[in-house]
């Protein structure tokens, strides 16, 4: 085989060259990459070639200079963005192309049986067979640490986004954490769910950034206009009962920082009101003006303090029966039909309801409304100062 070893470490630079042309028509990955590292390329697999030859003389390099070798690698390459299935295909690529050559060669040398020649190919796939675990471990370990790293590097920014630290000058930062460039970004939140859901976000989160504050996963998407913010959550979140509330549209990196507490406090909100599905700041407008005067919220909320003794004491239901009436726009008809009772029932609830808030329910409806908003959002009660 020494011999045939010489042969081909003479023509080791062709070999070389003929795989790398076929990792062009194979892989795409190959093809589509080659141009920014085809020299890095070209000397590992002339490095491969010339291995190969050293197999066959019997005088390959000690086991964990190989191994280390190979997981080195794998971490280039993992680095590089580099597919590890398409290592992998290149790493047989190598290997067939190799042993043609060996076919060909060896009956030259008459000397050689077929039982040396299947010997010399067995060695080979060993070696290779170890190259490629090496090289996967590598490649998984540096994936390992590129993610960490990136993580480490989003919790630092969402730290600062909380901060309110993070500008337009952060643009090269969020560059390299994969944020892709916009004239415009949007915030969404969400509860934290299960592994599964953040794991689809991820998937799904191109040009994104996500990451979790507390118990809330935040994710910042670029738009290219106001109107692609519901496209993209539609990408992002397919389920539309999960609850995900949006900031809005802004401009510039400098703005992310409003957008991302609008969305925050349109999810608190959200919660609080029970709402399902993608939520914007303006379906929680008066929700959230009430949210901010809880003096005058709670007052809005004991409006309704009769009617909800009265369902404590028995099963009048008559706060359910007034929600129900006000979202049918008081239509008796419509509100039998919800609450599946007979009109003359509904009629004597709702003058029950009168009766207790010694008023008719038209006249004081919007009040109505905002209190039972109020009563949702469950605020804490606000102390009343002596005088």
């Amino acid at each position: 085989m020494s011999a045939v070893a010489d042969v081909l470490e003479a023509r080791a630079h062709a070999i070389a060259q003929q795989v790398e042309d076929t990792y062009r028509i194979e892989i795409p990955e190959y093809r589509l990459r080659m141009d920014d590292f085809e020299e890095d390329s070209y000397g590992v697999t002339l490095a491969g070639v010339l291995g190969a030859v050293a197999v066959l003389r019997g005088t390959t390099a000690p086991l964990e200079e190989r191994v280390a070798l190979s997981r080195a690698f794998g971490r280039r390459r993992a680095r590089q963005d580099f597919p590890l299935s398409a290592v992998v295909h290149g790493f047989q690529i190598g290997m067939r192309i190799f042993i043609e050559h060996v076919a060909v060669e060896a009956p030259r040398h008459g000397a050689l049986s077929g039982a040396v020649v299947l010997q010399a190919v067995g060695e080979l796939m060993n070696v290779v067979t170890l190259g490629v675990a090496a090289v996967s471990e590598g490649y998984e370990a540096a994936r390992r640490d590129l993610a960490a790293d990136r993580w480490r590097a989003l919790d630092a920014f969402f730290s600062d986004l909380v901060l309110g630290v993070v500008s337009d000058a952060d643009s090269a930062r969020a560059g390299a954490m994969g944020l892709r460039s916009a004239p415009a970004y949007v915030a969404f939140a969400t509860p934290a769910g299960a592994g599964e859901i953040d794991e689809h976000v991820e998937a799904m989160a191109d040009g994104c950034l996500s990451g979790r504050v507390g118990a809330t996963l935040v994710v910042i998407a670029p738009v290219d206009s106001p109107d692609d913010a519901e496209a993209r959550a539609r990408l992002l979140f397919p389920d539309e009962t999960r609850l995900v509330a949006s900031g809005g549209a802004r401009s510039g990196l400098s703005s992310v920082r409003a957008g991302y507490e609008d969305a925050l406090q349109t999810l608190e909100l959200a919660r609080r009101l029970g709402l399902s599905g993608r939520v914007q700041r303006r379906d929680v407008l008066v929700p959230g003006l009430l949210a901010s005067t809880p003096t005058y919220a709670l007052e809005l909320a004991s409006l309704l303090d009769p009617l909800v003794a009265a369902d404590g004491k028995s099963e009048a239901r008559l706060v359910p029966t007034l929600r129900a009436y006000l979202a049918s726009g008081l239509s008796p008809y419509k509100t039998a039909a919800a609450l599946f009772v007979h009109r003359n029932t509904l009629r004597a609830r709702l003058r029950r309801i009168e009766q207790l808030l010694g008023a008719p329910i038209i006249d004081i409806h919007l009040a109505l409304q905002l209190a039972l908003l109020a009563r949702d959002l469950d605020l804490p009660v606000v102390p009343r100062e002596i005088p």
